[in-house]
């Protein structure tokens, strides 16, 4: 058969490849894809996996943790890193989470809640753009996602969106990593809709069902066969014995007539064998000891009322000279009023005999009664299947059903009789019933003796044989045809399956090994491969090869459990990069929520390097409440941007979305409004002496925190320990001095020596306003300036610290 290098993703693959298969076996391939696949129409957009998408807007209202102030992120819709950080509840995994309601159309699998406790209206919109056509995929209160683009309105996910999602999955719940950390079994569901072959698995199915099918006629045809033959013993019947021997497994046209006309000396009655039905036994009379048994149970139950075996048990304990009522007992005084001289022993032993009493006649009564139900239950099978097919045999129908329907009642209602509900009403309507039963059931046998007797003899039964065989052969001839092509068709959807699988795994394997040495540079525990288990019909297991110091571990899901929890964190993300960054992917986007969880410092700078290469043709999204990864982006120069969440207590649970990729422009953003706050009309009433040493502290606490972020990107790249970059920064404590420390860093680099002289006097003033030397009679030009020359300097020093070629 031929072998296809492109993967059967689709029913239109499907029917491509079908096509080619041997002409044997297209008739069946064409009954199997039915009309699938012939043409897969979609609503405007269809064709969207065309081309590569970016995000280049979110908002998210009233998901998860986001209330109701929106939240809304400007992306770059263009390769790069951005990285988003707030602090632990901010509702970063919201955010996430929203994204992927809208891109998967609710194709989660994760395990965070949907509604957000303060405020139930949810409208989550996402905005992608292939640069020249924009489309926003949106979602509100509890409806699945729709398409939006142009004019055309809302439309359906395209299905070939939804397929690529599934398959690349670009979006990254923490949730779904702390899965694989907590029980690494987990990483096949994982990475399932990754290497899914639906289309192929469904066309296995179909041919699954045909093959039964087929196989079920045959094993049918074959055994009315033999009974045929069976019954042609002796000379008389040789020739038409012969003749049914030398017949194919389906009769040709000329065999058919051959053993027709040898058929033709043989008696026509067509009267079919009438089987045997079972008996009935007969029941005893013992109506009258029954009803006895039944009233002595009844009246025993009336003795015996809710509690009492407990109450005895209770008198026997109270007895029981053993036990800590010694005293009460030696001194006649009642354990439970206190009362002295009332013989309450003596009467707490009557009273125990006669409830012990009570309960023996109970259980006494009981067991009778229990034994006499059984036997009169026992006397009556349950209704026989040869009933069924009695109905077809002379004119028996009408009664064979009703008998059947009354059996089947009796035995149900019988098996279903409790002791304690038992009246002598409800036995005798019992045996009445069953005496019924076992009445029509022998009037019924009598009537198929004389049917049996009818019977014409041999001849009339070898005939009957002969033409169920071949009656039974016109129905299967077709279902037989297809048995050999529906193997053939088996064998070839299974190479397909496997073949596709490792199409499609095996980038994540290579890239999971790649990453994996990546995260792990230092370790003696290598991942030496993957591979999928369960063959073509269950896959359900993903097997890491494993080496400890050059021993390699069992292949087994349990062998993950060597790994500690950041190499497993490391396995889930050396499994899921390698799969949602392939260029093949129409999402040139990834987002990952919280993608460094337990993972140490060396692990972070290792995926930072990571990302950094992803990001020359990804746009690359990072939610993370750890600064670690921010830094060591930047200090590989990655043209990284950081956006920081921040939540605001103002009644309305607001997330404020602030542009940080620089620190210093962050604080000058602030003190920039506030100084614009005053000069309106100083509503807070300050004096000019405090607003001069508010701009000169936020504008020199600006500048040191630029210095201190670029330092720390500078050293790094310099290949400075972190320690003895902490050093440099405490050690220079004026903002002259940390200029001169990152002066000194960008020569370490090779980068140009920085020249600050024009802003020197801006510099004196922060230094002296931060020693509380503050200038008199400060006018707002002269404020501005100094605001201005910060934000100067603060450009300069971030732009100083990305000459470097990527």
């Amino acid at each position: 058969m031929p072998e296809s290098n492109d993967p059967v993703l689709t029913w239109a693959d499907a029917v491509s490849a079908m096509s080619t298969l041997p002409a044997a076996t297209r008739p069946l391939s064409k009954l199997i894809l039915g009309n699938e696949g012939v043409a897969e129409e979609g609503p405007p957009g269809a064709d969207a996996v065309a081309e590569q998408w970016f995000l280049s807007h979110v908002d998210v209202q009233g998901h998860v943790g986001i209330g109701e102030v929106t939240v809304s992120l400007e992306l770059v819709p263009t390769p790069g890193v951005t990285v988003i950080t707030a602090p632990n509840g901010t509702g970063k995994t919201s955010i996430v989470d929203g994204i992927r309601r809208c891109l998967g159309n609710d194709s989660r699998t994760d395990e965070v809640l949907e509604g957000n406790l303060h405020y139930d209206v949810r409208n989550i919109d996402v905005t992608v753009t292939d640069r020249t056509r924009i489309a926003h995929l949106r979602c509100s209160g509890n409806s699945t996602a729709s398409w939006h683009e142009g004019a055309d309105g809302a439309s359906a996910i395209p299905s070939n969106w939804s397929r690529a999602y599934s398959r690349y999955q670009p979006v990254l719940l923490y949730p779904e990593i702390a899965r694989i950390i907590t029980e690494p079994g987990n990483l096949h569901d994982f990475l399932k809709t990754a290497i899914s072959v639906d289309v192929l698995q469904e066309l296995q199915r179909r041919i699954g069902d045909q093959r039964t099918k087929s196989r079920t006629y045959a094993t049918t045809l074959a055994k009315l066969r033999t009974a045929a033959a069976d019954l042609l013993a002796g000379e008389a019947y040789a020739e038409v014995k012969a003749l049914v021997a030398a017949c194919a497994e389906v009769p040709t046209a000329s065999q058919r007539s051959a053993v027709a006309a040898a058929l033709t000396g043989l008696a026509t009655q067509t009267s079919r064998v009438v089987p045997e039905i079972v008996e009935v036994a007969a029941l005893p009379v013992y109506a009258e000891s029954t009803a006895t048994r039944v009233e002595s149970f009844v009246a025993a139950k009336e003795g015996v009322v809710s509690g009492t075996e407990v109450l005895r048990d209770v008198l026997r304990k109270l007895r029981d000279p053993g036990d800590a009522l010694a005293e009460a007992r030696t001194a006649d005084r009642c354990p439970v009023c206190g009362a002295t001289g009332q013989g309450w022993d003596q009467v707490a032993q009557e009273q125990e005999q006669v409830l012990t009493k009570l309960l023996s006649a109970y259980d006494k009564a009981k067991l009778a009664l229990e034994a006499r139900l059984k036997s009169i239950i026992g006397v009556l099978p349950k209704a026989p299947a040869v009933l069924d097919t009695l109905t077809a045999v002379g004119d028996l129908e009408d009664d064979v059903t009703d008998l059947k329907g009354r059996w089947e009642l009796v035995w149900g209602s019988a098996a279903g009789l409790k002791v304690d509900e038992l009246t002598v009403a409800s036995i005798d309507a019992l045996v009445e019933s069953i005496a019924r039963i076992r009445k029509d059931r022998d009037a019924l046998a009598v009537r198929l003796d004389v049917l049996r007797s009818a019977q014409s003899g041999q001849d009339a039964l070898i005939k009957v044989a002969v033409d169920a065989w071949l009656e039974n052969a016109d129905d299967a001839k077709d279902e037989i045809g297809r048995r050999d092509p529906a193997d053939k068709l088996k064998n070839w959807v299974d190479g397909q399956i496997k073949s596709t699988r490792d199409l499609l795994f095996q980038p994540i394997s290579d890239g999971a090994k790649e990453i994996w040495s990546f995260l792990n540079p230092e370790s003696d525990l290598d991942l030496t491969g993957l591979g999928i288990a369960g063959g073509t019909e269950r896959q359900q297991k993903i097997l890491p090869g494993l080496e400890i110091g050059g021993v390699t571990v069992p292949a087994s899901t349990e062998g993950v459990r060597v790994l500690s929890t950041g190499q497993r964190n490391a396995l889930s993300l050396a499994t899921y990069l390698p799969r949602s960054a392939q260029l093949a992917s129409p999402f040139r986007f990834l987002v990952l929520d919280d993608p460094i969880q337990a993972f140490d410092g060396s692990r972070v700078s290792y995926l930072a390097a990571r990302l950094s290469e992803i990001a020359k043709t990804h746009q690359v999204l990072v939610f993370t409440h750890d600064e670690r990864l921010w830094d060591d982006l930047c200090a590989l120069s990655a043209n990284a941007r950081r956006v920081v969440l921040r939540r605001r207590a103002d009644g309305k649970s607001q997330v404020e979305v602030i542009e940080a990729t620089s620190a210093g422009n962050v604080l000058l953003a602030e003190l920039a409004k506030t100084l614009a706050i005053y000069e309106q009309g100083n509503p807070s009433g300050a004096t000019e002496e405090a607003v001069t040493a508010l701009t000169l502290a936020v504008c020199r606490q600006a500048l040191d925190a630029e210095l201190v972020q670029q330092l720390g990107i500078l050293g790094r790249r310099a290949g400075k320990a972190p320690d003895l970059i902490s050093d440099d920064v405490d050690k220079s404590s004026k903002t002259r001095d940390r200029l001169g420390v990152w002066s000194t860093y960008c020569t370490d680099c090779g980068l140009s020596k920085p020249d600050y002289s024009s802003y020197d006097s801006t510099i004196n003033a922060l230094n002296q306003g931060s020693h509380g030397q503050a200038p008199q009679g400060v006018t707002q030009p002269e404020r501005q300036q100094w605001l201005g020359d910060s934000s100067k300097l603060i450009a300069m020093v971030a732009s100083d610290s990305t000459q470097v070629s990527t």
